[in-house]
């Protein structure tokens, strides 16, 4: 399992330059060096999926004309399961590659065992250099064309130490369980997609950390582990606040650019899930995981189809055996058995706040005309936010899929406050309003 290779990457964590063994597969790790040539849009019957700053979306590859741009080195290593594509000067040492495809290819394995439903065909993970687009890199001919799973990660970096690996595995479950999941459907709605995936990387965590790394949320006796994880702590802190949004709404979430709305569809949908899980049981998740309605109309955008919509209330009720409104009840009774602390409810409810900036539509309105978006405002913005998360304790999550930082450090929490964490929302309101002027001058 997932766990055991976790353990093994901290095993390993002093002894880099030492020789590993190679990982036992199918047919064991192929290495191969070729040059690819970097085309556009190309069918491959591929679902790509995206990682990005906010998390991650699935879609699904598009035909067009390919178009010679330039030619790149890759390195790959590969098994029955997983292909690894690295572009060679960002490439880390060959043992670390080869932890890479082991801890890969647990992840894989985590994701299918959970859900139980399996690939076919192995997945193609790809690097992207920083500023390359996903789009103009296809993987090269033989053993790669038989992948129909495809993962491209667009950060520019690579993993280069086991510590970075064994944070990396909890992103890798995330993505491979996207892929999973479009084994039911082609498209499903971005609650449920981000929702699933989100809940197999939270119990990887849980399994891959030992007991006394996990964080409390103020528990006592009655709460058990499987109950302190990040999305059950956001929602049951939204629900002390107030603005815990109903079921229905929950299910339909979309994705946003803006904090609030963005940090909801990654957690609370997966509190929901993860809810199912204990009440019901994991046959009831999967049969909800492999029967999630296809979403007829864009799912990104406001207007919905509402029969749509009643399908996938109906498969919750079908496979639970109880409506919505009741779901709804049993879950938010459990949910406000937790205790959580007053700076989790605080800081959701900043989060929410932070939403002021309104910083889509500023940017929106500068794109317009021409116009760029004060980085710094930026800078500001994404520290303020990862501030409001350390303080309410939240930081340990999967808004930035595969984050690892300490959920809460006392040295930089001290010297915060619910009021000056405010204060400086108010001040990034302003900034943008400014911003918002300049935009019209």
């Amino acid at each position: 399992m997932l766990a055991e290779a976790i353990r093994r990457l901290s095993a390993g964590a002093g002894s880099q330059s030492q020789p590993r063994s190679r990982p036992q597969s199918r047919a064991g790790p192929t290495w191969n060096r070729r040059r690819i040539t970097a085309l556009g849009i190309v069918v491959l019957g591929a679902a790509i999926v995206t990682l990005v700053a906010w998390g991650a979306g699935a879609a699904v590859a598009t035909a067009a004309q390919p178009g010679v741009d330039e030619v790149r080195r890759y390195a790959s290593i590969g098994n029955g399961r997983v292909i690894l594509l690295i572009p060679e000067d960002i490439c880390p040492s060959p043992d670390i590659q080869l932890l890479l495809l082991e801890t890969a290819t647990e992840s894989l394995r985590y994701a299918e065992d959970l859900f139980g439903s399996y690939l076919s065909h192995p997945v193609v993970h790809l690097w992207l250099n920083a500023g390359e687009k996903p789009e103009s890199v296809v993987p090269p001919t033989g053993a790669f064309a038989l992948a129909t799973c495809r993962v491209t990660d667009e950060s520019g970096t690579v993993p280069q130490t086991p510590d970075e690996v064994r944070k990396y595995s909890f992103l890798m479950v995330h993505e491979y369980s996207h892929l999973v999941h479009m084994l039911h459907m082609h498209r499903t709605y971005p609650a449920l997609a981000e929702g699933f995936a989100s809940l197999a990387s939270e119990y990887a965590r849980r399994h891959g950390v030992q007991e006394g790394e996990l964080r409390e949320a103020a528990h006592d006796d009655a709460q058990d582990a499987s109950w302190l994880l990040t999305p059950h702590i956001t929602a049951a802190s939204a629900l002390a606040a107030g603005i815990l949004p109903p079921i229905r709404e929950i299910l339909t979430l979309r994705r946003s650019g803006q904090a609030w709305k963005q940090w909801m569809l990654y957690t609370v949908p997966t509190s929901l899930l993860g809810f199912i899980d204990e009440e019901f049981g994991r046959p009831t998740l999967t049969d909800v995981f492999r029967h999630c309605p296809e979403a007829t109309g864009p799912t990104d955008n406001a207007a919905g189809d509402w029969s749509a919509q009643d399908e996938l209330f109906d498969t919750f009720e079908r496979y639970t055996g109880i409506s919505l409104d009741e779901l709804e009840a049993l879950w938010h009774r459990r949910l406000a058995e937790l205790n959580v602390d007053s700076r989790s409810v605080a800081s959701v409810k900043l989060l929410k706040d932070l939403d002021r900036t309104d910083t889509i539509s500023l940017l929106w309105a500068l794109r317009a005309r021409g116009k760029k978006l004060d980085l710094e405002f930026l800078k500001a913005l994404a520290e303020l936010r990862a501030d409001i998360l350390r303080f309410g304790s939240l930081s340990v999550a999967v808004a930035v899929p595969g984050s690892d930082t300490p959920a809460d450090d006392d040295e930089d929490t001290a010297e915060m406050s619910e009021q000056s964490l405010s204060e400086r929302i108010d001040h990034l309101a302003e900034w943008a309003q400014e911003l918002w002027r300049k935009a019209y001058e």
